[in-house]
């Protein structure tokens, strides 16, 4: 897609405007998946050939909530365990934060999505902000599920997205987990 960048940092991006039902996602497809140590514990990775095509973190939940939360993205899907092949690319991840991905989502989650992809290490935006450098000051709450959406956590870094009061807003995978990200980036939010 043109309107989108195909490189951000250390991240090689290529972008997919998905139109079929949720309920179709996947068909015919492979989803290779593995889970391995990362700065923020447990990480799970879902790969389709040399694409990462999903990152989510064990957080609050467990590995089993967080792989179901992550298949039901592709519900007509194959996934298939193959740690060993994806554990190179994991270790390079997490210690380089360089990776090749794919973002499938409808065109206002793309949206989201580039505008996530914006937000530099170390600062952070708030819902009503993405709206408004969107062109949709009122659309805040979209903004939130396509937020929610996101397919690649920490990468595509939804955890730089507070709430509009400042403070720390949900995360797919836990408070604790966002703000332990953040810290890392060296923001500092005080819990409310």
């Amino acid at each position: 897609m043109a309107d989108h960048p195909a490189t951000v940092g250390r991240l090689r991006i290529a972008w997919e405007t998905v139109a079929e039902p949720r309920a179709r996602r996947g068909r015919g497809q492979v989803i290779d998946y593995g889970w391995f140590d990362s700065p923020f514990g447990d990480m799970l990775m879902l790969c389709q050939a040399e694409d990462l095509v999903g990152l989510a973190f064990r957080g609050d939940g467990t590995r089993a909530e967080v792989f179901q939360s992550m298949a039901d993205r592709w519900p007509m899907a194959a996934f298939r365990a193959n740690p060993d092949a994806l554990a190179g690319r994991a270790a390079t991840l997490c210690r380089t934060g360089e990776a090749r991905i794919r973002l499938a989502g409808t065109e206002r989650q793309l949206q989201v999505w580039s505008e996530l992809l914006a937000i530099p290490k170390g600062e952070t935006r708030s819902y009503r902000d993405l709206a408004r450098n969107l062109g949709t000051p009122r659309g805040a709450q979209w903004v939130g599920q396509a937020n929610g959406a996101n397919p690649i956590a920490w990468l595509v870094p939804c955890h730089r997205v507070i709430g509009n009061d400042g403070g720390i807003a949900g995360y797919a995978w836990g408070t604790t987990l966002k703000r332990a990200m953040l810290e890392a980036e060296g923001v500092r939010i005080e819990p409310a």
